[in-house]
């Protein structure tokens, strides 16, 4: 990897760490991998996130991985509710693992021949914890079995 690279992957790590100085937060943090782990408190759910430095892609990228699992007779719902979900999305997707049905949620970033702000990485972590809030309630609905996927859909559709 060319120093150039290291040195703008750096930098934006130290910016993500400034952002989260910024927001009040304190964070667990790799240096030497460029990442950290943070919780947050949301009115549905307590979120743990990480947040790493992808240098080699010249990629910012949240992963949290949501207490939800859909059983195999709730898979397909799962999958439809978590695609419609993602259509009410600018930014990030739900992630289903088919195999499992865990699910996360991952939003990136590139900062490719650029310096983003500490105000859009705020913005990035903000987004990611109203995401999983908006959602999580009726996503868990729909693993329980108390809502099917056009159900959900509907909700969804009806949302303000």
């Amino acid at each position: 990897m060319a120093e150039t690279d290291m040195k703008l992957a750096k930098f934006t790590y130290r910016t993500l760490l400034y952002a989260v100085k910024k927001k009040g937060w304190t964070c667990g943090n790799d240096d030497n991998n460029l990442s950290i782990d943070y919780g947050v408190n949301g009115e549905n759910l307590h979120m743990n996130f990480v947040v790493s430095i992808d240098a080699d892609r010249k990629l910012v990228r949240l992963i949290s991985k949501l207490p939800l699992k859909f059983d195999i007779k709730r898979i397909v719902a799962g999958a439809i509710s978590i695609c419609t979900a993602n259509y009410y999305f600018d930014d990030g997707c739900f992630d289903i693992n088919l195999n499992d049905g865990t699910v996360q949620y991952r939003l990136t970033t590139s900062y490719r021949d650029s310096n983003i702000s500490a105000e859009v990485l705020i913005y990035f972590m903000d987004f990611a914890v109203w995401a999983i809030d908006k959602f999580y309630t009726s996503l868990q609905d729909v693993t329980d079995g108390k809502m099917d996927a056009a159900q959900f859909y509907e909700k969804v559709r009806n949302m303000k």
